[in-house]
């Protein structure tokens, strides 16, 4: 065994101070190596774009979909997938907060029909998130505001347009097993 044979080697010897100094300049840097793949937090700047998750598996599903735009209005949408009703939910950010990668995002519901079962006036999501380019993540608490108490849930969200790969993923998939089938 390797890592054996090597702290008898130093049990035995008595290594010099030399060894020690050497030992203690590149513990640092190899730790430093670790260190330096930690994507950066993310900023008011990187955390544009689009981000998507699928909080509620396996059914029902659920789609939640966030737009943020530096110049004009930013936008939640959420709907259960698969859903015959045409129903889902549309709120305008209101106010954001992004801070060395701790996010907070307050939404508003932008219906305007009478629903009795969608009451929710308010989305909040506060979580944190790190990244650059599209391999970008931010998790996080989404809960609503309907009346007490709030309904919490777990939110992880990634940037990019990557649920869409889903639906062809799956037709490929059927298709390649029905083909095996024959």
């Amino acid at each position: 065994m390797i890592t054996g044979s090597f702290f008898r080697w130093v049990y035995l010897r008595k290594p010099s101070p030399i060894f020690f100094l050497v030992v203690g300049l590149l513990l640092p840097a190899a730790q430093s190596q670790i260190d330096d793949s930690t994507p950066p937090p993310l900023t008011e700047k990187t955390i544009m774009g689009t981000w998507k998750a699928l909080p509620t598996l396996p059914l029902p599903t659920t789609l939640w979909h966030i737009e943020l735009n530096k110049d004009k209005s930013s936008f939640f949408f959420e709907k259960i997938v698969g859903s015959p009703a045409p129903a889902y939910r549309l709120c305008r950010l209101v106010s954001s907060k992004v801070r060395q990668g701790h996010i907070k995002l307050h939404f508003r519901n932008m219906s305007t029909r009478e629903d009795p079962v969608d009451d929710v006036r308010d989305i909040w999501i506060q979580g944190s998130g790190h990244g650059g380019g599209n391999m970008s993540t931010f998790t996080g608490k989404l809960w609503y505001t309907a009346g007490p108490p709030p309904k919490e849930e777990n939110a992880l969200f990634v940037k990019g347009p990557w649920t869409r790969d889903i639906g062809a993923a799956s037709r490929e998939a059927e298709e390649a097993i029905k083909q095996q089938s024959q």
